[in-house]
């Protein structure tokens, strides 16, 4: 009788408790807001607004102050961005192929799994940004400020970071195959684990940087300063050091 008893107890419960999570389903599913949208595009401003999922590809947007908006899941591929607020935004999984966000202020960013192919970033700042797992291949960073920055297994091949500042920058696990960082700043940057085959880093900074089982295969390291820099495990194949001395330690 007691275990009956328990057993209509407990059904209840779950119904409840199936309700429950049915009505929290529908609570992380967010769209854009219309009206919050319309006041983006008229007013060219729109602080804390709701954007998420909104299709703005192709826009022009320049100057656009998006301060702290929520962004997830949308939309700007191709629009112009270039000197936008984008300061301390939600962007995850956004989609920026091709958009212009030239010399943009993206500090305090969450741009999580984006898709950010072929972006300009130059001349932005990106401090204190989390672009974890997400796509900058072919990307024009020239002159971006990404420090403390979060790059965790980001792609970046074929990128343009030449005179960017990457100092204190979570790059583990990215690739950076091919990668232009001529004159870049990594100090103390954690690159562990990184493919950085055939990037260049003539004459940039490496002081203190964590290097641990990078690929350095055909790197160009000419002139940059690795003084402090921990190498163990590198792959040094083709690799020409500071000295211009080619390094085939590991072919």
């Amino acid at each position: 009788m007691a275990a009956k008893s328990l057993s209509r107890i407990r059904a209840p419960l779950r119904v409840q408790w199936l309700f429950l999570l049915a009505m929290g389903a529908t609570w992380v599913v967010y769209a854009f807001s219309p009206a919050d949208a319309d006041k983006a595009l008229k007013a060219n401003a729109c602080i804390k607004c709701d954007l998420t999922r909104v299709d703005f590809h192709d826009k022009h947007l320049a100057g656009v102050n998006l301060k702290w908006a929520r962004l997830n899941s949308s939309n700007l591929a191709a629009t112009n961005l270039a000197g936008a607020n984008l300061y301390g935004a939600f962007a995850n999984h956004v989609t920026l192929t091709g958009a212009n966000l030239a010399g943009a202020d993206l500090r305090g960013v969450t741009m999580k799994w984006g898709n950010l192919r072929q972006i300009n970033l130059s001349d932005s700042d990106l401090t204190d940004a989390d672009l974890f797992l997400s796509n900058l291949s072919g990307a024009d960073l020239r002159r971006v400020t990404l420090i403390r920055a979060n790059l965790m297994r980001v792609k970046l091949e074929d990128a343009n970071l030449s005179q960017s500042n990457l100092a204190h920058t979570n790059l583990i696990e990215s690739s950076l195959r091919g990668a232009n960082l001529t004159g870049a700043n990594l100090t103390r940057a954690n690159l562990g684990g990184a493919n950085l085959a055939l990037a260049r880093f003539t004459n940039s900074v490496l002081t203190g940087a964590m290097l641990w089982s990078v690929d350095l295969s055909g790197a160009n390291l000419l002139g940059a300063n690795i003084s402090g820099a921990n190498l163990s495990g590198a792959i040094l194949c083709k690799t020409v050091m500071p000295d211009g001395v080619q390094n085939d330690s590991s072919c």
